[in-house]
């Protein structure tokens, strides 16, 4: 193991790890902002962002998923050393870093080489929705849509398949690297990074949250 670039080089198991003290700076500031929510001012929130922003190489597209909401009330800030108004959208983001920060994956040094263990399918239509995993044993999910949800966009009904198939094949693909085949390419962008559409971020959040509690 060798430290370069700030971060730690597992070159036996093939990963980047965030050495100890970064974690206890970002925690560090992380309680300090939990302590006097109401109270923070904006330059520490956005040394908070930067120091998340910061473990991107080791954690992956988390760091900026789990972080938009609070650059939104950033961007909306009266001044740096005022107290900046946090809604619950960031507060949920802050106790998810306090809960997660140690239990999230490492990044791997050569990701395109990891074989899948499961390999999932899903698609939608204006109708239905429907997903499976490629197995001998196939197990699908279905799911047919509401009235109000025939007239999301197509691009949050993909989203919400994916959430719908995820929860439906759950206890088949727990601890397990899965590999998700959409047909829609902001499917994939949304789900790696979020969106700053609300409705569509929190389902990126959905499965997000659904694969870490599931170590999937």
């Amino acid at each position: 193991m060798i430290v370069w670039l700030g971060f730690l080089w597992n070159l036996q198991e093939g990963k980047i790890e965030v050495p100890p003290e970064n974690f206890l700076s970002v925690q560090s500031v992380l309680r300090d902002i939990l302590h006097n929510i109401g109270h923070v001012t904006a330059r520490k929130v956005a040394s908070f962002v930067g120091k998340i922003i910061s473990l991107k190489p080791a954690l992956g597209t988390v760091c900026q998923m789990m972080t938009r909401n609070l650059s939104v009330a950033l961007c909306n800030r009266k001044g740096w050393d005022l107290n900046l108004d946090l809604p619950s959208e960031c507060r949920q983001e802050l106790e998810f870093w306090l809960k997660s920060l140690h239990s999230l994956p490492n990044v791997k040094l050569t990701p395109i080489s990891e074989i899948p263990e499961k390999i999932m399918f899903s698609d939608a239509s204006s109708y239905a929705a429907a997903g499976f995993t490629l197995e001998r044993n196939t197990k699908i999910v279905h799911y047919m849509w509401k009235d109000d949800e025939k007239n999301k966009s197509s691009t949050w009904r993909e989203l919400k398949t994916i959430c719908l198939v995820l929860k439906g094949l759950g206890s088949d693909l727990s601890g397990k690297l899965v590999k998700i085949y959409t047909d829609n390419q902001n499917v994939v962008r949304i789900a790696c990074k979020g969106s700053m559409k609300m409705e569509l971020h929190q389902l990126a959040l959905e499965v997000l949250g659904f694969c870490v509690a599931h170590s999937i």
